[in-house]
């Protein structure tokens, strides 16, 4: 017969190995689930950012190009050619026409009105000078007239004068002679004609015009 030490390793040893083929039971014939763990996936979506297009168009055309007008200096009187040559009117109104041409070397301008002195026959005068004359020319305002070089007319001006006697006058003075002084670098031209004219005397002088508008003044 078994001891009751040996009886009780004996039933020790049973346990123990009871257990162990239990857990090998269990592992030879059991199935084991493992759940897989979540993966979170995290999507980063970025926005491209907005770049504001610019677009200019520019229409093509024609080049024009501007060049500017020559201006050329004053004409100094040594190279002017100054002539009274034109004359028309009647009773009440008469005009008397000066031509101007440029003798010298170079082209020159002339600009605003010339001044006018007339000298009597006798005695003194002292004439009223105006320019609102009657005449298309008259309403024409100072220009720069460009003289070239040319011995011909390339500008010039009108002298109008009444021969009418007004306001009780009995006689209007005897002229003999008109000196034309130019605007800007002086110099006097004078020219013998003898004319009466009447009032103060009273004078009307225009602008200096282009040649085809001294013309058109005696058309």
């Amino acid at each position: 017969m078994l001891s009751k030490r040996a009886a009780v390793l004996l039933l020790s040893t049973l346990v123990v190995g009871g257990s162990l083929a239990g857990c090998s039971k269990s592992s030879a014939g059991g199935t084991t689930t493992t759940k897989p763990k979540a993966t979170v996936t995290t999507t980063s979506t970025t926005k491209p950012t907005s770049v504001a297009s610019t677009t200019t168009t520019v229409k093509s055309g024609p080049t024009t190009t501007t060049s500017a007008a020559p201006h050329y200096g004053l004409c100094p009187p040594v190279v002017l050619t100054v002539k009274a040559d034109k004359s028309s009117g009647a009773a009440g109104k008469i005009d008397l026409g000066f031509s101007v041409a440029n003798a010298g070397p170079e082209p020159c301008t002339l600009d605003g009105y010339p001044s006018i002195t007339l000298v009597p026959a006798s005695g003194k005068v002292t004439a009223v000078i105006s320019h609102s004359g009657q005449g298309s020319v008259f309403s024409l305002l100072p220009q720069n007239v460009s003289l070239t070089v040319s011995s011909l007319a390339a500008a010039g001006f009108v002298l109008q004068y009444n021969d009418e006697q007004s306001d009780g006058q009995t006689s209007c003075p005897q002229i003999k002679q008109i000196r034309v002084t130019m605007p800007g670098l002086g110099g006097t031209f004078s020219f013998n004609k003898s004319f009466y004219p009447c009032g103060a005397p009273n004078i009307s002088v225009s602008a200096f015009v282009t040649e085809s508008q001294y013309q058109t003044a005696f058309a």
